[in-house]
């Protein structure tokens, strides 16, 4: 084989074919890997633009989930009337506890560069859910306008940090 390639590339006219299907080969090559490179890329780019979305959608639901059960508080609406104890929609709380969780996920797996510390959303956050569902609120014990407005502050801080992570993932992936 080694010497049909001799014999075939031998005159002139053979060895300039040489050259041009050694530089065919290299040019296609690179383009492939060239193409390759550029597809990777924008795919790789594509899914961190999507988990970027379930992450802001993640804290849209925390914030809402957290507002739920605040207002719920607010008017009384799973009050018990005899006793005066506030019960809670274990829905909304379940759903709060699991938005929490996949922040963490996200966070954990797609951004490693994002400190998020689930101990500063955690239910403790939001003395107002404590204060109606122990019954501090039916005996009197805290002022429910100061515990609910530590609440809604907390809803803020927490909607703040939340969205400028979002906000800054965003626009440092958009080179």
């Amino acid at each position: 084989m080694y010497e049909w390639l001799l014999d075939a590339f031998s005159t002139p006219t053979g060895k300039s074919q040489f050259i041009s299907i050694l530089v065919s080969t290299c040019v296609a090559i690179s383009v492939l890997l060239l193409n390759q490179k550029l597809t990777n890329t924008r795919e790789r780019k594509k899914v961190y633009v999507e988990k970027i979305e379930e992450l802001y959608l993640a804290v849209v639901e925390y914030l809402e989930t957290c507002d739920a059960l605040i207002t719920d508080i607010q008017k009384s609406t799973y009050r018990e009337h005899e006793t005066g104890y506030h019960r809670y929609n274990e829905a909304t709380y379940y759903k709060r506890e699991a938005s929490i969780s996949k922040i963490e996920m996200l966070c954990g797996l797609y951004f490693p560069e994002v400190e998020f510390e689930p101990k500063e959303y955690c239910i403790s956050k939001m003395p107002a859910f404590w204060a109606a569902t122990s019954g501090q609120f039916a005996r009197k014990e805290v002022s429910g306008e100061e515990v609910v407005k530590k609440s809604r502050d907390h809803i803020d801080k927490a909607s703040l940090k939340l969205k400028a992570i979002c906000r800054d993932l965003m626009n440092s992936n958009m080179l």
